[in-house]
């Protein structure tokens, strides 16, 4: 489970670096379009990121067995490719904002 967790956030982490001007799929262009859609997407993200570091941490801290801080270790890691993922969003949602000012 942890290193299934660890890949999972250095996957997340890579696909943060794609071209941010470019919105890859048409149930993205209609979220990133509407201001509305575009914060509850982003809180929800927020969140996500939020209680995976936030777990991860508590995990890491709290646990006395080995496999537990193991697990915790990947939570972290899910948290900080979330990170990178919730970076992109907004500079994605910001992108799509200023052409629709245009």
């Amino acid at each position: 489970m942890n290193k299934a967790l660890v890949f999972l956030g250095l996957g997340i982490s890579f696909s943060t670096l794609q071209d941010t001007k470019k919105v890859q799929n048409n149930f993205s262009k209609r979220i990133y379009q509407n201001p509305r859609s575009t914060k509850i997407f982003i809180l929800i993200m927020s969140g996500m990121v939020l209680f995976f570091c936030l777990a991860g941490l508590a995990a890491f801290f709290m646990s006395e067995k080995n496999a537990f801080s193991e697990l915790a270790f990947g939570l972290i890691s899910v948290g900080i490719g979330m990170i990178g993922m919730l970076k992109a969003a907004v500079e994605m949602a910001d992108y799509q904002q200023k052409l629709e000012k245009i």
